[in-house]
């Protein structure tokens, strides 16, 4: 079983914004799109790049190195299709957000 770690303040991501954050060893951003809170590894599955480096929009987050595009809410790749991001379980508790990593 994982554990919940408090990692942002709720009020302060917008819809359409992500932040990364670090979740003991691993870098993780979170993101709010269309008013969904996913969170996810925060390393591009083709090279290997943060993907905060890049740039999110209407939900559509492309990586900065490689140009590859990720749908922000299912984590799909969009192009090229087929790949899809490592995404962690996360919750709002009490105005934070919090990111379930494993024990």
């Amino acid at each position: 079983m994982g554990k919940w770690v408090d990692v942002y303040d709720d009020d302060e991501l917008w819809d359409g914004d992500m932040a990364g954050v670090k979740v003991g060893k691993e870098k993780v951003f979170v993101v709010r799109a269309n008013d969904e809170l996913r969170a996810y590894s925060d390393v591009c599955p083709h090279k290997g790049v943060p993907l905060t480096d890049g740039d999110l929009d209407d939900g559509v987050l492309v990586c900065g190195v490689h140009l590859w595009e990720f749908d922000v809410v299912s984590g799909d790749s969009i192009n090229p299709s087929g790949e899809k991001l490592v995404g962690f379980p996360c919750r709002v508790n009490n105005g934070r957000i919090e990111i379930e990593v494993d024990g």
